[in-house]
C-alpha cells in the first residue's frame, strides 16, 4: 500500500517542504553576502534595467538604499556615460571588461568598475553583474611613488652630472690658486700682494666648497668608492697633527693625539677617506672652540678573523649643541641653527658627507654634546689586517723595566696620554698638574 498515489503524494509535499526550506536558508544565506559584501554589486537584465543592487554600492554612488531604484534605467545612476556603453557592450559581446574612473558625484574619488556579463546555458546574454571598488586610496599611494620615483630619478640625474663635472670643476679652481702663488712669489707691492692673498685665500675656500658639493653628489649617486689599500695609522695621525696643530696653537688651545698601544698600525684600508673624516670633525672642533682642548684617539673596539673595527674619538671644549641642534647636525646643508653659519661659515655638508663615508665603512656615527661644555664625536670604522713593512720597534732595556717617571702637565689630558704610553713601556709613572706639586 505504500504505492499508493496518496501516499507518494503525501511524501512528495514533505519533499518539497524541506527544499522549501533548505532554499529559503540558501537565500538569506545569499542576500547576507550580497548586503555585507565590501564591494559595491548591481545587477542589470539585458535592456540595462536594474534587477537589484547591495548597500554597499549605494553609499559608493550615493543613490537611495534597499533596492528603491530597482526597475529603472541605467542611465539614472551617477556614474560616466562610458559606464554605461562599457556595460551594454559586454551583455552584447560576452565579453568581460574593468576600467578605473573618478566619481561622478566626487571627482577626488577614484571607483574600479568590473563589468562581468551573465550567459545562460543556451548561450543567450542575460544581463551583467557589475561590481564597483572604492580604490581611491591605491591610486592616491600608486600616484605617489610614480611622482616619488620620478623626484628620485631627477635628483639621481642631477648628482650623476656633478659627480661626472668634477674634473672640470676642479682643475681651473686648482690653475687659479696655483697660478696666484706663482704670482706671489714675483716682485709686488704691499697693496698687490694684499689683493693676491686675498684671492688665494677666497680661491681656497671656494674649492673646500666645490670639493664638499661634489663629494655629496658623488655619495648621493652612488658613485663614490673606497679605495683599499695598505697604510700606516701612526703616519696619518702625525700628518693630521701636522695640519692642525699650528692652527690650534694660535687659538691657544691643547691639541692632543693618542694612539692606543693595542691597535695594529699598519692596516687596510681608504686612508685618503679616512682622513677626510677625521680632517672635517678636528676643523669642526677647532673652529666651535675657543678656549681649552681638542683631543683625538684612535682605540681598538674589536677584532674578526679578516677584519678590526676601531674607534675615533673627537673631543672638543667648544660652544657644545642643545638636543634640537644634535638632531639636525648631520643633515646635508645644515648647521646647528642659522646663526652658527652666519658667524662661523660653512657649506653644512662636511658632517653629512662623513656620516655617509662612516657608513661605506660598515661604521656608525655617535655624537655627544652639551651646551657650553663640549663636543664629543664619535665614529667606528672597518679596516683590514696589513702586514707590517717597516716599523720602529721601542723595546725597554732590562735595567728600566719599572722606572718610576714623574709627568707634570697642567693639562689632565695630556698627562692621561704620556702616562699611557710610559705604562706600555713598562714604567711606573707618578702625575702632578704643576711645578709645586712636582718640587714636594
Amino acid at each position: 500500500w505504500t504505492d499508493s498515489p496518496v501516499i507518494q503524494l503525501h511524501g512528495m509535499k514533505n519533499h518539497l517542504k524541506t527544499r522549501e526550506v533548505e532554499l529559503k536558508s540558501a537565500n538569506q544565506k545569499f542576500e547576507t553576502i550580497f548586503d555585507n559584501s565590501p564591494i559595491g554589486i548591481i545587477y542589470f537584465n539585458m535592456y540595462l534595467i536594474i534587477e537589484s543592487y547591495n548597500n554597499k554600492l549605494a553609499k559608493l554612488l550615493e543613490i537611495p538604499l534597499n533596492n528603491e531604484m530597482v526597475g529603472q534605467n541605467i542611465n539614472v545612476l551617477p556614474i560616466y556615460k562610458a559606464s554605461e556603453e562599457q556595460v551594454s557592450m559586454a551583455i552584447k559581446t560576452g565579453i568581460e571588461a574593468t576600467f578605473d574612473s573618478p566619481s561622478f558625484s566626487n571627482p577626488d574619488k577614484y571607483l574600479r568598475i568590473n563589468i562581468v556579463p551573465i550567459v545562460t546555458e543556451e548561450q543567450q546574454n542575460s544581463g551583467a553583474i557589475v561590481t564597483i571598488e572604492d580604490i581611491t586610496t591605491q591610486k592616491k599611494n600608486y600616484d605617489l611613488k610614480i611622482q616619488t620615483q620620478i623626484a628620485v630619478k631627477a635628483s639621481e640625474s642631477k648628482s650623476l652630472f656633478l659627480a661626472n663635472m668634477s674634473h672640470e670643476i676642479r682643475t681651473p679652481m686648482n690653475a687659479i690658486i696655483g697660478l696666484s702663488h706663482l704670482m706671489n712669489m714675483t716682485s709686488l707691492n704691499n697693496k698687490q700682494q694684499n689683493y693676491l692673498n686675498k684671492i688665494n685665500s677666497s680661491a681656497k675656500l671656494l674649492l673646500g666648497i666645490i670639493n664638499d658639493i661634489l663629494d655629496f653628489s658623488k655619495v648621493e649617486a652612488g658613485k663614490l668608492n673606497l679605495e683599499i689599500a695598505s697604510f700606516n695609522l701612526e703616519k696619518m695621525l702625525m700628518d693630521i697633527n701636522n695640519i692642525f696643530s699650528f692652527t690650534a696653537a694660535e687659538k691657544q688651545l691643547e691639541f692632543i693625539l693618542y694612539l692606543a698601544p693595542e691597535v695594529p698600525h699598519f692596516v687596510k684600508g681608504d686612508e685618503l677617506r679616512l682622513k677626510q673624516i677625521i680632517i672635517n670633525f678636528i676643523s669642526n672642533a677647532i673652529k666651535f672652540t675657543n678656549d681649552g682642548e681638542i683631543e683625538v684617539s684612535l682605540k681598538l673596539k674589536s677584532k674578526e678573523k679578516e677584519n678590526l673595527y676601531l674607534t675615533f674619538e673627537v673631543r672638543d671644549t667648544g660652544i657644545g649643541m642643545n638636543k634640537d641642534q644634535q638632531a639636525k647636525v648631520f643633515g646635508a646643508f645644515s648647521q646647528a641653527d642659522d646663526s652658527t653659519t652666519r658667524k662661523y661659515g660653512g657649506t653644512g655638508l662636511g658632517l653629512s658627507i662623513s656620516k655617509k663615508l662612516v657608513e661605506l665603512m660598515d661604521g656608525e656615527i655617535r655624537l655627544e654634546s652639551e651646551p657650553n661644555v663640549g663636543t664629543t664625536i664619535i665614529f667606528d670604522a672597518k679596516v683590514g689586517f696589513a702586514e707590517e713593512t717597516s716599523r720602529k720597534m721601542y723595546l725597554t732595556s732590562d735595567d728600566l723595566k719599572g722606572t718610576k717617571v714623574l709627568v707634570c702637565d697642567d693639562n689632565a689630558t695630556s698627562r692621561m696620554v704620556v702616562s699611557n704610553i710610559l705604562k706600555s713601556f713598562s714604567f711606573e709613572s707618578l702625575e702632578f698638574e704643576d711645578g709645586e706639586q712636582l718640587l714636594s
